[in-house]
């Protein structure tokens, strides 16, 4: 079932190699596809406290990569040695446009006959309650051992199938919901996301009840 309108606030494609790729050559192919700001650095800062009162507490910095944004702020790239992840924002056109650029970006890291250790596709859904109450929006709700109301509250799920494992996180609170589904496989190759997209679908379809998926195709 594809939806006319679905809440999607984010869509992203992260995967993880086995490789350290080569630094300089991401920032150039980045700054080669056009249509992106200048590059920014993503670094890794690790602070080293010292317990010795004659030795200096330290800070290690590591360079990891280079984020890449589009012009029109849709489009984030981050290629970093260790892998990339590729991210959607609203406005949200389809997944043919988000497995466009993943599969792109993964074009130039099999050059460095890189395998994949980790491969996840995850999608963040945002939308308003319109005065629904969880119980109305959610096919699973969370039972509170008090008698309290529902006005806000967070549930997460962690569900394993041998080595794909699908993490989903409900958000409610008055105003809004997020509905965050997370499909990671730790042996699967590029070939196989499709399988991890389909798998995403299946619980954003079962998560949420019919009335409410009815509003998001119109």
């Amino acid at each position: 079932m594809k939806l006319k309108n679905p809440p999607i606030r984010e869509a992203v494609i992260d995967v993880h190699i086995d490789q350290q790729a080569n630094i300089t050559e991401l920032k150039e192919w980045g700054a080669s596809q056009g249509n992106f700001k200048d590059p920014s650095e993503i670094r890794q800062f690790v602070w080293r406290l010292q317990t010795h009162p004659d030795q200096n507490d330290a800070k290690e910095e590591t360079h990891l990569g280079w984020r890449f944004d589009s012009k029109d702020n849709r489009v984030v790239i981050q290629l970093k040695v260790s892998g990339f992840t590729v991210s959607l924002l609203r406005p949200y056109l389809n997944w043919e446009e988000l497995h466009s650029w993943a599969d792109r970006v993964w074009s130039l890291y099999s050059t460095w006959d890189a395998g994949i250790t980790r491969i996840g596709v995850r999608f963040i859904n945002e939308f308003p309650t319109d005065g629904k109450s969880a119980g109305e929006i959610f096919v699973h709700c969370p039972q509170p051992p008090l008698s309290w109301s529902d006005d806000s509250f967070v549930l997460r799920h962690e569900m394993k199938r041998q080595s794909v494992i699908a993490v989903t996180t409900s958000v409610y609170e008055r105003e809004n919901c997020v509905l965050d589904i997370d499909a990671i496989g730790t042996d699967l190759g590029w070939q196989d996301i499709g399988q991890l997209r389909e798998l995403k679908n299946e619980l954003f379809f079962k998560m949420l009840h019919e009335s409410v998926l009815a509003g998001f195709d119109q």
